[in-house]
């Protein structure tokens, strides 16, 4: 699930203290209290995309700090690129953080953004424990993740391209994490804020060996599946589902499975094993004209006039008394994305809303495998994940 705007942000925050999130305006945050390690951890934040608008509620975006403090004040940079309809093409860097009621009018005073000029001021800062945040889906903030880990800068990502793309460059960022000493944490690649990789982690570390996965890993699909039926339109439910902010802005980016085909690339990877995301077969579900589509406009309209052909994708699954569902695999070092109908009893049968579901059968879990399931799609979910992975760097 991507939301809608594009920001960088470059904080720190003074360790061994209490920190209390600030500026809920809707939702709970997941922790409303939290105990960092003694060590001084800065966060160089890049923030992108503000996880549709819950900079204004969880404390992935601003923190009061109380307490004695180790290291002096807090330092925040913050740079957006896009926030739907408005846009501050700039960056700002203020000591003692950025209040929620000012970010706007900062950014609109701010310096231009460019991500070389953001780094180098990150570098000329020198902070020690600095850790950088990516929440864009950017190609170009992907590929500075190795000038950070270079740098002893940790990165927190949910951004899935670095982990995606090639297996060389993957195993580079990981081997520059441990030369640096920088933690290169993405739990949210996968899952929103369930612990899914960090999971796998455990196992794999623990001498345990996959043998299979079995995975809903689009909460998007699964909440388009979930409410389309015989009186409903297969094109109105992906509408519904990008205004709530549960697909890509382009929708097609889900509903082709190319995401997921990312996410169940990065589960291999992190069971072991050398995949590149062209060894994934994709079987798609939408017509060819829907697939070459240019622009939203053109796809929506290609829904529409292929309706059909989506109410016998319901209509034969409900014949047989299942339900469409997106499945990723991984066996015997084969990987697979596409739609399937899924049978009464199947553990995907009730998935609902948007929630995801992993399945790990491991050598230790050969026939009652080991499952994961919860909210995998929204916001709030995902913001949590990414504040999760800056505690865990807190806490190294």
């Amino acid at each position: 699930m991507r939301t809608n705007a594009e920001v960088f942000s470059s904080f720190t925050i003074p360790q061994n203290l209490w920190a209390t999130p600030t500026g809920h305006t809707s939702s709970p945050a997941p922790h409303t209290e939290v105990v960092l390690s003694p060590r001084a951890t800065r966060f160089p934040r890049l923030v992108g995309r503000l996880l549709g608008g819950t900079a204004d509620q969880t404390p992935t975006s601003q923190v009061s700090i109380g307490g004695s403090c180790r290291s002096d004040s807090m330092d925040c940079a913050l740079e957006a690129r896009r926030l739907r309809d408005e846009l501050w093409p700039t960056y700002t860097f203020q000591e003692g953080g950025i209040s929620l009621d000012k970010w706007k009018s900062l950014l609109a005073d701010g310096d231009k953004a460019n991500k070389t000029t953001f780094f180098e001021t990150v570098q000329k800062l020198n902070h020690r424990n600095s850790i950088f945040v990516d929440n864009t889906a950017s190609d170009e903030v992907a590929s500075t993740y190795g000038s950070y880990l270079g740098n002893s800068i940790s990165v927190v990502t949910c951004n899935k391209i670095a982990c995606s793309s090639k297996y060389e460059n993957y195993q580079n960022l990981k081997d520059l994490a441990r030369e640096y000493n920088a933690p290169f944490l993405f739990e949210t690649n996968v899952g929103a804020g369930l612990p899914i990789i960090d999971t796998l982690k455990h196992l794999i570390a623990s001498g345990d060996k996959v043998l299979k996965i079995q995975a809903v890993l689009s909460g998007s699909l699964n909440f388009v599946f979930n409410n389309f039926n015989d009186k409903t339109t297969f094109r109105n439910i992906v509408k519904q589902a990008q205004e709530e902010g549960y697909t890509e802005p382009d929708p097609k980016i889900d509903l082709s499975g190319i995401d997921v085909m990312r996410k169940i690339l990065i589960l291999a990877r992190e069971s072991g094993n050398q995949l590149e995301i062209d060894d994934i077969e994709n079987k798609p579900f939408l017509p060819k004209e829907s697939l070459n589509t240019k622009n939203n406009d053109e796809f929506f309209a290609s829904l529409k006039k292929h309706e059909n052909a989506f109410q016998k994708l319901y209509t034969a699954a409900a014949k047989s008394n299942s339900k469409l569902k997106y499945v990723a695999q991984y066996e015997d070092g084969k990987a697979s994305v596409g739609l399937q109908e899924i049978p009464k009893g199947h553990d995907f049968y009730n998935l609902e809303g948007s929630d995801n579901i992993v399945l790990f059968y491991t050598e230790r879990y050969p026939n009652q495998p080991m499952i994961i399931k919860g909210a995998g799609a929204g916001a709030e979910v995902t913001a949590s994940g990414i504040f999760a992975d800056v505690i865990r760097i807190g806490n190294f």
